[in-house]
């Protein structure tokens, strides 16, 4: 087996040399990474939609992986927020609209969601039945 060697400046330099980007996407959301909103990124209020799209986009992609505009959308009115705070304000934004969807559905459609997710971990309730979990067993 080969092993490459280096020195810690070569290791140093590397990770230097690596992307922001991927460092973002990476990296967890930053309770010190704190945004001031600028005048410019300062809008009118934007509407539900335009909030949910920003959650969508910030959940999807991650808070490291959306830009400050559309941060901005999502706490506005806040002008002053950091990325822990924006992660937690989209999963909010999603989860009430998600739950007032769900209010909305007809029963049997709530029960066709219920039997797909009884048929997807049927295995949790067949003890019986070998899972990857207890394969070794």
């Amino acid at each position: 087996m080969y092993r490459c060697y280096m020195s810690e400046d070569e290791l140093i330099e590397k990770l230097r040399s690596i992307d922001s980007n991927v460092w973002a996407g990476i990296l967890p959301p930053s309770e010190d990474k704190h945004h001031k909103i600028l005048d410019r990124f300062v809008t009118p209020q934007p509407s539900l939609e335009q909030k949910v799209r920003a959650a969508t986009w910030i959940a999807a992609m991650g808070v490291n992986n959306s830009g400050i505009g559309t941060q901005a959308t999502l706490m506005w009115p806040y002008r002053e927020f950091n990325e822990a705070e924006v992660a937690r304000f989209a999963a909010n934004t999603l989860a009430d609209v998600l739950a007032a969807l769900l209010q909305a559905l007809p029963p049997q459609q709530i029960d066709k969601i219920w039997t797909d997710q009884d048929e997807r971990l049927s295995f949790v309730l067949e003890p019986g039945l070998p899972d990857d979990n207890n394969a070794a067993q």
